[in-house]
């Protein structure tokens, strides 16, 4: 989760032709457990092969999963800006203990996550 839009980089399956790009529910939805993401490429031949990959590895998910994740997308605007929230106010109390003790410590503010 990019802390401002603006910062938001090109996903690489849009700017690479041979770029792939996952994403999962246990990441900036917070969805723990949930066992449901999804891969985007350009290259069909490597669909086909993660497909096979992922059908051999794990033939469905989970029905819990799959209902998880409905009701996580269902509503993905309302948890990923109360995420954002959190990560916010959390960068601001971590920004401020960076100040208090920065005989002891130096950061890189991040952009994101």
């Amino acid at each position: 989760l990019e802390h401002n839009p603006d910062d938001r980089l090109p996903a690489m399956a849009d700017f690479y032709d041979k770029g792939l790009s996952c994403v999962t529910l246990s990441k900036p939805w917070g969805g723990c457990g949930i066992s449901i993401g999804w891969i985007a490429c350009q290259d069909v031949a490597v669909l086909d092969t993660l497909t096979d990959v992922q059908y051999f590895g794990t033939a469905c998910p989970s029905r819990a999963s799959e209902i998880q994740a409905i009701m996580t997308l269902k509503l993905s605007e309302r948890i990923l800006q109360r995420n954002m929230k959190i990560i916010l106010h959390n960068k601001q109390l971590l920004e401020k203990f960076i100040q208090d003790y920065s005989d002891l410590f130096e950061w890189i503010t991040p952009t994101a996550g």
